[in-house]
């Protein structure tokens, strides 16, 4: 293991999306219109693990979700690892979602 874990966390678009994806874009007729009821977000924790993490309708906001998936993540690794003293994160949305005061202070929080 190295120095630091690295994890990148990135929901997709706000447009709805339909879920199970099947290879070549391919959705049975009996699937078609179903659309993903719950925010679902994308992690990976470089060289560790990945995720398709569901949230739950309750989650209050954007900010919330981050909070979720940083939380979720660094509790599975730690099942299986000796984390390293750094964490790096990369989160690619706005300020509305991602660096907001409440993950700053989740961060600051786990420090």
């Amino acid at each position: 293991m190295t120095d630091a874990v690295t994890i990148h966390i990135d929901a997709p678009s706000l447009k709805p999306f339909e879920l199970p994806a099947f290879a070549g874009g391919r959705i049975p007729k009996s699937m078609v219109g179903g659309r993903c009821k719950y925010p679902l977000v994308g992690v990976i924790a470089h060289k560790l693990g990945t995720w398709a993490i569901s949230l739950s309708p309750f989650t209050k906001g954007k900010a919330d979700e981050t909070i979720e998936c940083i939380y979720h993540v660094i509790q599975q690794l730690q099942v299986s690892y000796d984390l390293p003293p750094k964490l790096y994160l990369q989160m690619d949305n706005h300020t509305g979602s991602n660096k907001t005061p409440a993950v700053i202070e989740f961060i600051a929080w786990m420090i």
